[in-house]
């Protein structure tokens, strides 16, 4: 399903669509976040290429935590409109502003 079809059901009433949206966007959560982090320097990895430090692990939570907030505020907020843009499209300047901010 896509995420088009989940905002659509969420406005018709479907309360658990909101937590499938969620659900299938963390990646795009968690990303945004990563760039944030980078943007400010505080992505530092370990001596393994693919492995955060535990200050990075927090930063990235703290992050992917107002991520999270920002995309169900905005979603609940019904002002999405998908003949607009797409979802991600429409989500990603809230997304990254409130995890700069």
């Amino acid at each position: 399903m896509t995420n088009e079809e989940l905002v659509r059901q969420y406005y018709d009433g479907d309360e658990t669509a909101l937590e499938k949206l969620y659900h299938k966007n963390i990646g795009l959560i968690r990303g945004i976040a990563k760039e944030a982090a980078a943007e400010f320097n505080c992505l530092i990895m370990e001596h393994h290429p693919n492995q955060c430090s535990a200050y990075t692990k927090t930063i990235l939570d703290d992050l992917c935590g107002e991520g999270a907030v920002e995309l169900l505020t905005r979603i609940q907020s019904r002002e999405y409109d998908e003949s607009r843009a797409v979802l991600t499209t429409y989500l990603y300047p809230h997304l990254k502003g409130r995890m700069t901010r």
